[in-house]
C-alpha cells in the first residue's frame, strides 16, 4: 500500500512540475529578464525610463544606436524610436 501512495504522490509531482509555464514575449521569445512587467512603459521617453531604478542592467538604446553583442539574458533593453519614444522592450 505505501509503494501505491508513493507512486501516486511521485506522479502528481511530476504532472505539477510539468505545469509551470515560461513567461514569453509578445514575439513568442523567452521573457528571462521580466521585460514583460515593462510593457506599459511603451510610448515613454527616454528620460522617463532613465528616471527609474531597476534592479537588473539596463540598456536605453537610441534610434540606430550602437551597442555591444554580448547577449545578457537578464538584461533590459528599451529601444527608442528616432523621436527618443520607447518602441520595443526586449530582453539580451
Amino acid at each position: 500500500m505505501k509503494h501505491i501512495a508513493f507512486a501516486v504522490v511521485a506522479t502528481a509531482a511530476g504532472l505539477l512540475a510539468g505545469c509551470t509555464e515560461k513567461a514569453t514575449m509578445p514575439d513568442g521569445s523567452p521573457d528571462t529578464c521580466g521585460a514583460s512587467q515593462y510593457q506599459y512603459l511603451m510610448g515613454a521617453t527616454a528620460q522617463e525610463v532613465e528616471a527609474i531604478e531597476f534592479t537588473q542592467p539596463v540598456r536605453v538604446i537610441p534610434h540606430d544606436g550602437i551597442v555591444t553583442l554580448d547577449f545578457n539574458e537578464k538584461r533590459l533593453n528599451f529601444n527608442l524610436s528616432e523621436a527618443g519614444i520607447v518602441e520595443m522592450i526586449s530582453c539580451g
